[in-house]
């Protein structure tokens, strides 16, 4: 007769075992929301320790999407719009865009600290110098011209006209004829028209000729008749020019159009914000 011994055999295996809180999890989630309610019912009739908690409203129960968006927007207090020049950073702007230097920045950053606020410079208006130079600065003429002009520039009065005469800005033969022609040429064809005139004939002219070239019977009035025109004497002019005088009221109306001080109101705006 065999010995049969005794073995001990170990075998590892998985399985998946529900507990009964698991199981009624389960069937619980399984149940639809009409089930899920006759199973509470039955379970509080079956129990009478259990008690059944009204449920709360919520805000999908009583509000439409519309009514919740609009309580919602209510409950945020709108922003006013921001003006984009309040965010506007004059000093990071002229930091970033223009060079530095080998000191970091450090001199630059000095001299827009000492410069004009914005809101200044964009309130304030050159006055007729300032006005007048910029345009000689970007005009092409020859060094002569260039400085009879801005001598020219520096002797008109605030309504604009020049008040140097011609030896004056010849300054003793220290120039020629033809550049100071060219010069006063240069200086009365900038903004306003009418500026560097030596009258009140040659100011009107001047815009006469710019901004109404082939006005030719308004010319012939004002350079041969402004006396009569400042007297009013319609028949007189009218009789001078050969022409009806309903055509010299028509032709006069166009002249009062023109600017007798073209300066002025360069200068009255840079004394204002002064």
């Amino acid at each position: 007769m065999a010995w049969q011994g005794l073995k001990l055999n170990l075998k590892v295996a998985q399985k998946q075992i529900l507990t009964p809180g698991l199981v009624q999890m389960v069937s619980v989630l399984a149940l639809n929301r009409l089930e899920l309610r006759e199973m509470i019912n039955a379970e509080v009739v079956a129990n009478p320790v259990l008690e059944e908690l009204g449920e709360e409203p919520t805000t999908s129960d009583n509000y439409s999407d519309e009514t919740f968006l609009k309580n919602e927007t209510e409950k945020v207090p709108e922003k006013p719009e921001s003006n984009p020049f309040d965010e506007f950073d004059v000093g990071t702007f002229f930091n970033q865009y223009l060079d530095t230097g080998g000191d970091g920045g450090q001199s630059q950053e000095r001299e827009i600290s000492e410069r004009p606020s914005f809101e200044k410079f964009l309130s304030s208006a050159a006055g007729l110098t300032e006005h007048l130079t910029w345009q000689l600065s970007v005009t092409i003429c020859s060094d002569e011209v260039r400085e009879i002009a801005e001598s020219i520039i520096g002797n008109l009065d605030e309504n604009g006209y020049l008040t140097a005469s011609q030896e004056e800005l010849l300054q003793d033969g220290k120039y020629k004829q033809d550049d100071l022609d060219d010069a006063l040429a240069v200086v009365q064809d900038f903004d306003p028209i009418g500026v560097g005139a030596r009258d009140l004939r040659e100011c009107l002219l001047l815009q006469l000729k710019a901004f109404d070239p082939q006005n030719t019977l308004a010319q012939q009035i004002v350079s041969e008749h402004l006396k009569q025109v400042q007297s009013n004497q319609l028949k007189e002019i009218a009789r001078a020019v050969n022409r009806p005088i309903e055509v010299v009221k028509r032709t006069l109306d166009t002249v009062k159009k023109l600017d007798p001080r073209p300066g002025l109101r360069y200068n009255k705006t840079c004394r204002s914000c002064a």
